[in-house]
């Protein structure tokens, strides 16, 4: 079975969130960083995506600096984090909902856990340079369906105790 496990995360101290989010980095045109720069000092494109000769190291020294000063704060302890989100498409509204967790990582061969569609070499490289410079995951992948031998909906019902609902 799957080793699914809580973490401390990091997050934004702040209240108000709308100009401090961006779409996932490999959206982001630009003209669309552009515009993210300019809504809020503390925009998450520092983080993700920074406008930067040597953005690894920009993205390290933004996010040491953002953590020290308490814009952003690591969780004492660790949490399921549920992820909610409400998206329109072909004019329907739909609601996923999810949780952020650890997983073990397992060898593909073992099938507990199956690889993301297809990715391209490039992107995998920048998010692992990314990562290495961080030490930080800034962008996890959200997974909605779990392959457990429980639903999700009872996965929650059993770790109630140690799940922190928070909307990201």
């Amino acid at each position: 079975m799957v080793k699914v496990l809580p973490f401390k995360g990091i997050r934004y101290s702040l209240k108000e969130l709308e100009n401090l989010v961006t779409e996932p980095y490999d959206k982001i045109s630009k003209e669309m960083q552009r515009d993210y720069y300019k809504k809020n000092p503390y925009n998450f494109i520092r983080l993700n995506l920074p406008d930067a000769q040597d953005p690894y190291n920009s993205s390290r020294d933004t996010l040491k600096k953002w953590l020290d000063s308490g814009i952003l704060v690591k969780d004492e302890k660790p949490y399921f984090y549920q992820y909610i989100e409400t998206f329109n498409l072909f004019g329907r509204e739909y609601t996923r909902h999810g949780f952020f967790a650890v997983v073990k990582l397992e060898d593909y061969s073992e099938k507990k856990i199956l690889p993301h569609e297809r990715t391209f070499k490039g992107p995998k490289e920048d998010r692992l340079k990314m990562l290495r410079a961080t030490n930080t995951d800034l962008e996890p992948y959200s997974f909605f369906t779990m392959i457990l031998k429980i639903s999700f909906k009872r996965y929650l019902k059993i770790t109630k105790r140690n799940l922190k609902l928070m909307l990201l």
